[in-house]
């Protein structure tokens, strides 16, 4: 089963940040290789990111949520940064 992506303003504004290149591979990444299976492929995050999965795209990690079949990327950073 393919998951729909949907992209929330804060993280289209966090991937904007990021250079052509890693801004590409990251779309990449989320839209063709997660969204086939986000459970497997991500780790499911505690405390205040409860009820929330990370995916690692090398230093980045996309933050996302799993609603019915439709993924949402809540934000997009660098591994130090993303979490605060």
């Amino acid at each position: 089963m393919v998951y729909n992506v949907i992209w929330s303003a804060q993280s289209l504004d966090m991937l904007s940040t990021f250079d052509v290149k890693a801004k590409t591979k990251v779309i990449d990444k989320v839209e063709h290789y997660l969204s086939s299976d986000p459970i497997r492929l991500s780790k499911q995050l505690k405390g205040m990111f409860s009820g929330l999965y990370s995916y690692r795209i090398g230093k980045i990690r996309v933050i996302f949520a799993i609603k019915d079949n439709t993924i949402v990327v809540a934000r997009i950073g660098m591994r130090k940064n993303v979490y605060n």
